[in-house]
């Protein structure tokens, strides 16, 4: 499902209804669309989704998507895959 929500996040996150298109990958990939259901309108997994993202802002300053954490330097919003490796590149010669 993670696989399938990542490849497809331009389509679902721009749905007029989010949980359903949701519903549908799930039912996609195989997984329990009543159980599925059942998760999505749970209080306690919202609130568990909420502690996370909390976590990441307190933690690690990360207050939107994209946010990438490359040897505790973050780098925020899309970059292009040469900026990427140039981060990466300069951390692993740092580490060197």
């Amino acid at each position: 499902m993670l696989d399938t929500l990542f490849h497809t996040v331009g389509d679902w996150s721009r749905a007029k209804d989010v949980d359903a298109a949701l519903v549908g990958y799930a039912s996609f990939v195989g997984l329990d669309e009543k159980s599925f259901k059942a998760c999505l309108g749970d209080p306690q997994q919202t609130q568990s989704v909420k502690k996370e993202q909390q976590l990441a802002v307190d933690k690690y300053d990360v207050r939107g998507t994209p946010t990438f954490l490359i040897n505790k330097k973050i780098v925020r919003g899309i970059q292009d895959i040469e900026e990427i490796e140039v981060l990466i590149r300069e951390a692993q010669s740092r580490a060197n």
